[in-house]
């Protein structure tokens, strides 16, 4: 079974945490991760509508358009 997951941060090495994390957690062990990036608000956005995902972590302080204005 597949889980999408779409990661929205501005900041590199948090991308790289958050994907190690994801990919190391034994309770996702069961699933195939697909994991995409953006780098800014308007980038997550433009990814959401593009394609479902199950998962999506946001950061709140993101350029272009903040994480608030992107979850609504």
């Amino acid at each position: 079974m597949s889980l999408r997951v779409l990661i929205v941060e501005d900041d590199a090495d948090q991308r790289e945490v958050l994907r190690t994390c994801l990919r190391r957690a034994r309770a996702l062990a069961a699933f195939k991760l697909q994991i995409d990036e953006a780098v800014d608000g308007a980038a997550g956005l433009e990814c959401f509508r593009a394609a479902p995902f199950d998962v999506v972590i946001v950061d709140l302080l993101l350029p272009k358009l903040d994480g608030v204005a992107l979850c609504k």
